[in-house]
């Protein structure tokens, strides 16, 4: 009986361990996506206010904790004779859904105002891409928060 009932501990144990993966793996992707907002943000600012070249701003960018890889890469690639928006591409290609679209649509050339407007436009997609994913990603917590314990109790269940 104590060996039934540890073993429908660890099966239960087991159930939360993998929902709280799940839940971290979501706040990360979307503590990553808001940081990009902020350095949509950021990149907007300089341009305007401080007349900052790209390749300074990203190497600022590249110090923040959870977009910084981006930039950094961003950054080490502007060394080489690749274009600029070939890099852009290849930096946020690989962001999960429609996050990555969003980015490779930014411009990185033209005057001022319109690297501007491009770098607002995308900081406002993104913005509400954001928003939708939170909103999601709580209906499907719940979902799947009840279909992962739901499934560990029948397993518990049929063992016992």
């Amino acid at each position: 009986m104590t060996a039934k009932l540890i073993g429908g501990g660890l099966i239960l144990a087991g159930a939360v361990y993998v929902l709280w993966l799940w839940y971290r793996r979501r706040r990360c992707q979307r503590e990553v996506l808001w940081s990009l907002v902020g350095a949509l943000g950021y990149m907007e600012t300089a341009i305007r206010w401080q007349r900052m070249p790209l390749p300074r701003i990203f190497q600022t960018l590249a110090q923040r904790p959870n977009c910084g890889p981006y930039f950094e890469m961003i950054a080490e690639l502007m060394q080489s004779n690749i274009p600029l928006h070939m890099i852009w591409e290849k930096a946020f290609s690989d962001l999960p859904e429609d996050s990555g679209v969003i980015l490779c649509r930014v411009e990185l050339d033209g005057d001022g105002e319109r690297l501007e407007g491009s770098l607002r436009s995308a900081r406002e997609e993104l913005t509400e891409l954001c928003r939708c994913r939170e909103k999601a990603d709580r209906q499907q917590g719940r979902v799947t928060g009840a279909a992962v314990l739901s499934a560990a109790c029948l397993l518990i269940i049929l063992l016992l």
